[in-house]
């Protein structure tokens, strides 16, 4: 479905990535790994259309899309969850889905879908963004972007800052979403969750793939863990 091949991208003066190269098929779940640094959010950045692709092409489904602009982007089936969640946090729960509504898509996903799939999320309807916890900002990112109909969706650090409940739950959902036929390239740092949910995994170091394998072989490689991510699982 997306096919990154040799790009080059950066901020400014600054070069990043420096000929990333990765695939994403239907019905997979890709985790991208490094440590900070590495060029894991400047990657879904560049896939993304928020900066310029400087050298190389993306794909998506046999269409190049380095050069289109974000919207154009995300109406081809492309949703971002950022770092952070960025919801709005002046609008209520319910503003933050409709306002990220679009017609289409495989799914069909609406506000009662979301809420069936996030329940809290019905309770805290007509909460502002800015009074909701982390792990419900979390499932709003989440159900927010499904909004869009997405076919990929890239999520950037989904875990970070959970409680270890809510973790799970994330993973619960994201696992459910690969099942109802999404694909996703996830960027994290828990490398326990990235080997639960992936069914291949690059790791970057210095914008450039480092390494490429199953969950199964670099969950048996600690010497590539501790080398690129400083840690293992």
């Amino acid at each position: 479905m997306l096919s990154v091949v040799d790009v080059h991208a950066g901020y400014g003066d600054s070069l990043v990535l420096k000929g990333l190269s990765l695939q994403v098929g239907e019905r997979q779940v890709v985790a991208l790994l490094g440590r900070n640094g590495a060029g894991k959010t400047t990657a879904l950045r560049a896939i993304m259309g928020l900066i310029p692709v400087r050298r190389g092409t993306i794909t998506w489904r046999g269409e190049p899309t380095h050069a289109l602009r974000p919207y154009e982007i995300a109406r081809r089936g492309i949703s971002l969850i950022p770092q952070g969640r960025r919801i709005f946090s002046s609008l209520t729960v319910l503003e933050n889905l409709v306002i990220g509504h679009r017609r289409g898509g495989p799914e069909g996903w609406s506000v009662a879908r979301i809420f069936q799939l996030f329940p809290v999320l019905r309770q805290r309807a007509g909460i502002g963004g800015a009074r909701l916890s982390g792990g419900e900002q979390q499932m709003l990112a989440i159900g927010r972007s499904l909004m869009t109909q997405p076919a990929l969706l890239l999520c950037d650090e989904p875990s970070e800052g959970l409680a270890p409940a809510i973790v799970r739950r994330v993973a619960e959902v994201l696992a459910e979403l690969r099942a109802r036929g999404l694909s996703i390239l996830l960027v994290e740092h828990n490398l326990e969750l990235a080997l639960t949910l992936a069914d291949e995994v690059y790791i970057l170091d210095d914008g450039r793939v480092a390494y490429h394998g199953t969950p199964a072989q670099l969950a048996r490689d600690r010497e590539t863990q501790l080398r690129y991510l400083g840690a293992s699982a």
